[in-house]
Order: C-alpha cells, then sequence, then structure tokens
C-alpha cells in the first residue's frame, strides 16, 4: 500500500524522480530486479541515499503482496 510507480524507461523518470523527497527509504522492485537495479543507480546519482535494490525483483518474493 502506498507504492508510487515510476517507469524507468519512461523518459521522464528523473523529473519524476525529482519530486520525491530525497530524504526518505526506497525499496525499488520489478519483476525480474533489471529495471530495479537501474533506477535505484539512477536514484544514488540523483544523491538518494536510502534507495535500496530489491534483489532478484518479484519474481522471487515469498511474502504476501498488497495490490
Amino acid at each position: 500500500p502506498g507504492a508510487v510507480n515510476i517507469d524507468v524507461k519512461n523518459p521522464n523518470f528523473e523529473e519524476e524522480i525529482q519530486k520525491l523527497d530525497i530524504k526518505k527509504n526506497y525499496f525499488i522492485y520489478c519483476k525480474s530486479g533489471v529495471r530495479a537495479k537501474l533506477a535505484t543507480e539512477k536514484m544514488q546519482e540523483k544523491g538518494f541515499k536510502n534507495a535500496k535494490n530489491f534483489k532478484d525483483g518479484m519474481s522471487t518474493y515469498k511474502g504476501t503482496v498488497t495490490k
């Protein structure tokens, strides 16, 4: 609940992440982890110190998912 969907492949990705609070914690995920890794790297380049990639993506996640 409360997740924000920002597509790393969208040309406006960097503009969209600039709207976020750089000091908050962010857990970045996608299905396999590849796009999340790219998004995390871009966010960290912009100064997000608390952006973490959800390793291996949702395809390996065993927990409960709320949509």
